[in-house]
């Protein structure tokens, strides 16, 4: 964005300029992929499992059936939604399952369960970018410090990775350390796909069955988001009151005219296009009906020296992925130069078809920029896609813009290096034969 020196800034003071650096209008940020975590808690009391035991050897590889009072199955996975052009994609990754096996007493179970429902809620879904969203056996709610003081017996545990089955038993001990604490200790052991079967794993599996899920989601996380920025610039040249020699004559491509007519023909418009132009429009409104036809029209360079209100609309965009590695991709969306030229009074009729008069003297000029500002800010908020064909079609259709409406002539420069004008009050434009010239002056008027 263009910077004004403090020597401009004082000369344009000076002649009574009134021009804004640069207002931030609409700011509007859109999830563009989100990340949660999920996990499916489900629950099994008094249940047969198969699990190690210790042969006559002394080796854990064995097998025995037991009931333990409380079985787990706890299955972690992580689930984005990507944003596309027909709504959202979701998609599910496994982040694998946890079997535990608890012998604890019937007064402990509920203070478990709500422990391991707690410690899972506390969980972020950055972390179900991991197995088991990142957590260890070795820390709470699975360690022993967690288990151990609970238990009657053994407990076990089992991860179910896409590698194999990892499993983990603790034994409780009466093994006291000098401080107090009571101790335990624990063994680990791994099996293969090919022993999974027979293993603690498949018979926790089969033992909890189809019993109903307690499902824990996190807050989603965002991974990537898009940002949309409306910015604009204006300059008001405006005098308060105008000689009527110093407006703007419309060119005779451009005919408006101003009829007045019953308050009870209420509201009407209606309009005829040929190409890019709206060549023939009127709007019936308050007792006026305003007649626009119009063509394409050479316009003078000059109009941009003398009293005009310039805003410049930026409209940029952002691209921004997010947590490890971020980044961000900035793109420049489009810009659009709207000027507002006052113009002499256009010939009036009455309800009779006689001509009525135009006021003599200077004319006051009224202008509410700020309100098209505001106005434009409130259309974005209520639109899909953010346009700065909103500006255009705000500042030409709402009659409450302009106090002395349609004496006015709106210019619109683009990107394309196209330029039109446009007739308010009215749907009347088409386009400006010297368009390029025309906005360079209005480009340079402004900066």
């Amino acid at each position: 964005m263009r910077t004004v020196s403090t020597l401009a800034l004082a000369t344009i003071a000076a002649l009574g300029i009134s021009i804004t650096i640069g207002e931030e209008v609409y700011r509007r940020a859109t999830l563009t992929e989100t990340s949660s975590g999920v996990v499916e808690i489900r629950r099994a009391y008094s249940a047969l499992v198969d699990l190690p035991a210790r042969c006559q050897e002394g080796e854990m590889a064995c097998r025995e059936t037991k009931r333990v009072p409380l079985l787990f199955r706890i299955e972690f996975r992580e689930e984005s939604a990507l944003s596309v052009e027909d709504g959202l994609r979701v998609s599910s990754e496994p982040r694998g399952v946890l079997y535990v096996a608890l012998q604890v007493e019937e007064a402990e179970q509920q203070i478990y369960d709500e422990l391991l429902v707690e410690s899972l809620r506390a969980l972020a879904a950055d972390s179900f970018r991991m197995e088991f969203a990142g957590l260890s056996l070795r820390e709470r709610p699975f360690d022993g410090v967690s288990l151990v003081p609970r238990s009657a017996g053994p407990n076990w545990q089992c991860r179910e990775r896409s590698e194999g089955a990892f499993e983990v038993r603790y034994e409780r001990t009466e093994e006291r350390h000098p401080d107090g604490r009571v101790g335990h200790r624990s063994s680990t052991m791994s099996e293969s796909r090919d022993t999974f079967e027979e293993s603690f794993c498949s018979s926790a599996e089969a033992a909890i069955g189809d019993a109903a899920p307690e499902v824990v989601r996190t807050m989603p996380a965002p991974l990537s988001m898009r940002e949309q920025r409306i910015d604009v610039r204006v300059l008001d040249s405006l005098a308060s009151v105008m000689d009527p020699e110093d407006l703007l004559v419309l060119p005779e491509e451009i005919q408006v005219r101003r009829e007045l007519v019953p308050k009870s023909e209420g509201r009407a418009a209606n309009s005829t296009g040929v190409g890019d132009c709206i060549v023939y429009a009127e709007t019936t409104s308050a007792g006026e009906r305003l007649i626009a036809n119009v063509e394409s029209a050479w316009l003078d360079p000059g109009l941009t020296d003398g009293s005009v209100w310039i805003s410049a609309w930026t409209l940029s965009r952002s691209e921004m992925h997010l947590g490890l590695q971020p980044t961000t991709r900035e793109e420049m969306g489009a810009s659009l130069l709207l000027a507002a030229v006052p113009t002499a009074r256009i010939p009036t009729t009455d309800e009779r078809g006689n001509s009525v008069p135009a006021a003599g003297g200077v004319r006051t000029l009224e202008l509410d920029g700020k309100a098209l500002i505001e106005r434009v800010g409130v259309r974005f908020e209520r639109s899909a896609e953010l346009s700065l064909d909103s500006v255009v079609g705000i500042a030409q259709r709402h009659s409450s813009l302009w106090m002395a409406r349609p004496d006015w002539l709106l210019i619109a420069c683009r990107d394309e290096g196209k330029a039109e004008f446009l007739v308010p009050g009215t749907d009347a434009r088409c386009g400006v034969e010297n368009g390029s010239e025309l906005c360079d002056a209005l480009w340079r008027r402004l900066d």
